[in-house]
Order: C-alpha cells, then structure tokens, then sequence
C-alpha cells in the first residue's frame, strides 16, 4: 500500500484533492471538496498520506470503488431515522454509475434485531431486499447467530422454510451474496469455519481478497453461538496472508465486525478508540484496507498505515472507498467518504417492490392492538425495562411454577413505547422494543448465587417486582447486601426460582451463573408474547413499574 486519503467532501472533489502529492501547494480541489461537505459532516479525516512509489504514480492505475456499509440490521422499510432498503439501493446506484467498476459489501449484523417487517419473518426479507442492492459480501457478525447458525445457513442456502412455517410467499430462495466467516468455526478453532474465510474477486482489472471476520467474544453476545468456536480477529486474518500471497494477491480488504468511537463528525476521526485500534495495529502489513462495524459509529481512519472506515447503522451512511491500484494489482491510493443516505431520497423501484410486498404482509400484525399504556415507557430508562421484567415474571408463573422474581437486560431493549391518548399500543410498537426472538427461562438459584449473577455483568440488570438492589458503578456490580426481597435481605441459602431471556442464561451479555449454576430448569414462550400478554391483562402506569436500580 502506497498512500490513502481520507476526506468528508464529494468523492469525485476528493479523488482530486487526493492526486497532489504536494503537502505545501495551494490544492483548489481540495478546497472544493472541503467547500462540499454537508453542515453536519463535522471535520474531515486527517490526510492519511504514506509514501508513494514515483514509479507506480507513473503508471497508468486502475481504479475501482468499494461502496460499505454495516449493521444494517433488517431495516428495510423507512422509519424514525432509518432510509429504508430503497433509498440505499438508490443511493448505491447513484455511487455505482459514477465508477468504472465497483463493488458493494457488508461488515456484518445484515441481519437480528430488525423491525417487524423483517425480524417476523425471520430476515428472509432482509435477505431478499440485499440481493436487488446488489450486495457481492457480508462478513458474518454476532446478530447473524441470534437464531443460531443452521438458521443463517438456511437463509443464505434457501430452499427451506423456518421451523416455524413458511412466509407468506413460500419457501425462502436464499441469498445470491458470499458469506464469510474466517474465524468463527463450527467446533474449534483452527478447525472447519461456518462459511468461506474469504473471496477473491475482480476488482479494476485486479485480483482483490476479501476477508471477512466476526468479533472474537461472539460467545458472549449471541444465544446462538454457543456451539462455535472464535478465533482472535487479528491473528486470524494474519494466518491467511501467506496463502494468499501465494495466490499472486496483492490488495486484501478486511471486513469486520468489530469497531470503535470517536468524538468528530460521521467522516471525522476525533480520538477513535474502542477494540479495532488493537485489532488493525496487530494486521499484517500486507492487509491494505479495513471495513469495520459493530459500533453503530461512523469514522473514517488512518490507522498503522491503512484506511479503517464505518458506517454508522441502518443504512445511514454508504461508504465510498475509490481505489488505484498498481500494475501489481497493489493498493497505491484509497479515497474514502461517509455519504449520507437521505431520508427522503427517492427508493430504487426494484427493492421498492420487495419491501413493498413484506410491508403489506406485515400490516394487519403490526397495526393489531395489544394493550395500553398511561405514558411514555421510554427505551433509556427504568420503567421499559422493569415492564419487560414484570411480564417475564407472569409468564414464567404461567409454566405452572411459583417464581420469585425476573431479570431483564437493558441491552434487549431497541425502541420506546410511545404515548399518544388513548395510549393504545400495537404489536408493531411492542415488537419494535424487543425484537430478538427470546424466550424465557426459569430456573433455580440461591441467594448467594443470584448475587453472585448481578455481580458478572457489565451493567445492571432490571429487576420485576418484589426485588431491589442498588447499583455500584465503581465495582460494575450491586453493592453488598443491598439486594432485597420483599423489602428484606436476600437470604444467602434460601433457593429462589428466577426467571430470564435465554440470551442471558446462554451466557449472554457475560453471564455464566444462570447456566452453570442454575436448577430445574424450564423453557418458556416468547418474551415478546409475554409483553403482549401483559399489556393485555394490565394498563401500565408508569408509578406501578417503576423501579430504579438505584446507585
């Protein structure tokens, strides 16, 4: 890799600003690319220049655009602060028509924890709107292994419907895109990897590598990943270099799913941190290009020599990545720009259609009336989350056992539960609040051992009702002997029959006391159906569900 360039401007001004490769004179282009920037762009990426080689400036390049995305997550259909599938598709053409050749990849989480229109479904949706994009690669991140991987091998090979039925339209097709997976394997690390490590394609007349790797601690996030095995990103790709310099490849572009922050615009790099900084410093220095997510940020890098780049989320943002490429078929510059997917923008007619088709589908399920609420049950604070907790409570004591109390995590929660008189709620809404699939769990634990659960994961954990403890942000746990019950102390020895998510009981979110520890265990419905079951037994007042882990 010879240089990259970073600049929040219009790719075409940037590709300009980028071909001087004089730091001191006055750069016209560079101006106007600066001058091309939305107002709310912040500011550009610092110029990533490495030295050139004067003798492949003076060959004739050969020039190519990758256009990224990540963390689509099922968002199809337009929303609050989502574009929806057709105005990315438009906006990928639009950058698409401006190249000589081009390609279009994902840094992974495509799929989970989508809207109702998709995660009804189960993604096949989602996946049926990707190939009208166009999209060639998705690197496989931790929410495509919410329903664990025979599903997602189902939905990328089609011919099969979902254990729970077919969709309206039939048997799904499957997906006309490449799914990678370098370093998730299907028993142990080293071992057969769940899909392709990586693709080699044609790229500007040369052979480009594509990797694609999933975050190492998957086990820890994902309810279905529990039978696979993840190696370390880095070391990962690391190991493939010398097999693909074999193949005479000479650029390998790195999709994945893992990412950072950082304090400046959606094209800016202010302060990145987070777990790519270690990962990319680690890369090989044959890895020319990193395409990131997880984060739900947006950032343009120059990271130990070489462009890293996201996209925020839900088809926010595309990233265009122009390359020039040696006579080697060698990375000799890269010009990377965040652009933004407008709101309004006009869809593309063809994935129009298909989202068209899963959006009426859906409508009579997401317009159905479930309940009532008496005010806002917002997503950042307490009264959501406890709600949740209160009617996993109910559903566990449905199953025929007496519970003491719930446990619901504040990362299952995606949405608010608006209020507007009458306050009716609709499936549609409930769905949008947690829309994971997870059932509930309940099972038996001591005192001494539920303690020992609160005290493993990383934030607090809501509690129904009858139980309270308080939350010590200086040692990530419930201070001593705070938790209890009743308005009493938790008794150490006594056995308690608790309930949660299976996310959770899998080891999800970093807990491992609810599976290692827990007893007489029993499996139970949907979380979401609890919710809808509650809601249909109780109006909510936010007085009555409310309470704060305090701290």
């Amino acid at each position: 890799m010879a240089f990259g360039c970073l600049l929040a401007g219009t790719v075409a001004a940037a590709m300009a600003a980028c071909a001087d490769d004089d730091d001191d004179a006055p750069d016209a282009a560079m101006d106007a690319a600066l001058d091309a920037r939305p107002p709310d762009a912040g500011p550009p990426a610092p110029d990533a220049r490495l030295d050139a080689d004067p003798a492949e400036d003076a060959a004739t390049p050969r020039v190519a655009r990758i256009l990224a995305f990540n963390d689509f997550h099922g968002a199809i259909a337009p929303g609050d602060a989502r574009p929806g599938a057709g105005a990315l598709a438009a906006t990928i053409a639009m950058l698409r028509a401006e190249a000589t050749d081009s390609i279009v990849v994902s840094a992974g989480d495509l799929v989970g924890a989508s809207p109702l229109e998709s995660g009804y479904w189960h993604d096949e949706p989602t996946i049926e709107a990707m190939n009208a994009v166009g999209l060639a690669i998705n690197a496989v991140g931790n929410h495509e292994l919410d329903e664990g991987p025979a599903e997602i091998l189902r939905l990328v090979e089609g011919g099969r419907c979902h254990a729970d039925g077919c969709g309206p339209f039939g048997a799904h097709d499957g997906a006309s895109f490449e799914m990678l997976a370098a370093n998730t394997f299907t028993d142990e690390i080293g071992g057969e990897t769940l899909f392709a490590p990586y693709v080699v394609r044609e790229l500007g007349g040369a052979r480009v590598a594509f990797v694609g790797l999933t975050l190492e601690r998957t086990r820890s996030i994902a309810a279905g990943a529990a039978t696979l095995a993840f190696g370390d990103e880095a070391d990962t790709v690391n190991a493939l270099v010398p097999e693909l310099t074999a193949m005479g490849i000479e650029t390998v572009v790195v999709l994945v799913h893992e990412g950072g922050a950082q304090i400046g615009g959606p094209s800016g790099c202010d302060g990145l941190s987070g777990a790519i900084v270690g990962i990319v410093e680690r890369m090989d220095p044959e890895i020319d290009l990193v395409i990131s997510g997880h984060t739900h940020e947006s950032y343009l890098c120059e990271l130990d020599g070489r462009v890293v780049t996201s996209a925020g989320a839900n088809g926010l943002f595309v990233t265009s990545i122009d390359l020039e490429l040696d006579e080697t078929g060698e990375l000799a510059h890269a010009v990377a720009t965040n652009v933004e997917v407008p709101l309004d923008m006009a869809p593309e007619p063809t994935v129009a259609a298909v989202v068209d088709a899963w959006v009426e589908a859906t409508r009579d399920v997401r317009e159905r009336r479930v309940g009532t609420v008496t005010a806002t049950l917002r997503r950042e604070g307490p009264e959501t989350c406890n709600f949740i907790a209160d009617a996993m409570l109910e559903a566990g004591a449905a199953l025929g056992s007496a519970v003491d109390f719930a446990f619901m995590n504040l990362g299952g929660i995606r949405a608010s539960i608006p209020y507007a008189p009458p306050g009716a709620v609709t499936f549609g809404e409930l769905y949008d609040v947690h829309p994971f699939g997870n059932r509930i769990v309940v099972l038996s634990l001591t005192g001494a051992e539920v303690v020992a659960a609160l005290d493993e994961g990383p934030r607090p954990l809501c509690p129904s009702s009858r139980l309270a403890y308080r939350w010590s942000a200086a040692r990530t746990g419930p201070e001593p002997d705070s938790v209890r019950l009743d308005d009493a102390p938790i008794d150490p020895a006594a056995t308690y029959r608790v309930v949660v998510s299976d996310y959770n009981f899998a080891g999800g979110e970093g807990y491992t006391v609810f599976n290692e520890r827990g007893t007489d265990t029993m499996a139970g419905g949907l979380v979401v159906d609890a919710m809808e079951r509650f809601l249909a037994a109780h109006d909510v007042a936010i007085a009555a569900i409310t309470r704060p882990v305090s701290g």
